[in-house]
C-alpha cells in the first residue's frame, strides 16, 4: 500500500526529507516503525509523536492505503 510520511523538526534533519511516500507492505503502525527504524537507524524513539491523517496515535493501529503519518517530537513549554 502506499502512504505518506511527513517529517517534522530533528525527523525532517534526520532523513533529510520534508515527506515521502512510500509502497509499504507492513499492516500495522508498530511495522512501520520498525521500518522506519530499520532505514533511518533507530529513528522512532519513544518520544516520538506519530498523528495518521491529523490524529494522534498511540496505539498500534491498522495502516490504509494513502494514510498520511506524521512524526514529530513531543513540544514543551514554560
Amino acid at each position: 500500500m502506499k502512504i505518506k510520511i511527513l517529517y517534522f523538526g530533528i525527523y525532517r534533519d534526520i532523513t533529510g526529507k520534508t515527506s515521502e511516500i512510500i509502497d509499504f507492505d507492513g499492516k500495522y503502525l508498530n511495522d512501520l516503525k520498525a521500518y522506519l527504524n530499520k532505514r533511518y537507524s533507530n529513528i522512532m524513539k519513544e518520544n516520538v509523536i506519530v498523528s495518521i491523517n491529523y490524529v494522534y496515535v498511540e496505539k498500534n493501529i491498522e495502516l490504509k492505503e494513502n494514510d498520511e503519518i506524521a512524526i514529530m517530537s513531543p513540544v514543551s513549554g514554560g
